[in-house]
């Protein structure tokens, strides 16, 4: 399981920032899966996304798409997984970031 604070890839306004190839390309893929998740009107729980998974079992792209959710115990949160392969982790310091698409709750 990945966790991860967006903050961590943000500069000090939340702005975005120069990182390491692969630090951006995690960046901006959890960045979509927020974006996702906050566009959605409701608290929707196991809703599937348009994102494909990121890992490559086998050296072969994984043929699942990724599943994610505001966590209902902790709403700044947000909960995202794999059910093809497994992959999953747990988002949070995400709200007010360039990926933030809800106006309100």
């Amino acid at each position: 399981m990945l966790i991860a604070d967006m903050r961590h890839y943000l500069g000090d306004d939340l702005s975005l920032i120069e990182l390491h190839a692969e630090a951006t390309r995690l960046r901006d893929y959890l960045g979509s899966i927020i974006a996702v998740v906050t566009l959605r009107n409701s608290y929707e729980t196991d809703s599937e996304t348009p994102i494909r998974c990121r890992r490559r079992p086998g050296h072969k792209r994984c043929k699942g798409n990724i599943i994610a959710y505001f966590d209902e115990t902790e709403p700044s949160a947000i909960k995202w997984g794999c059910y093809f392969c497994g992959d999953s982790g747990y988002i949070s310091g995400w709200e007010g970031t360039f990926w933030y698409k809800r106006r309100s709750r």
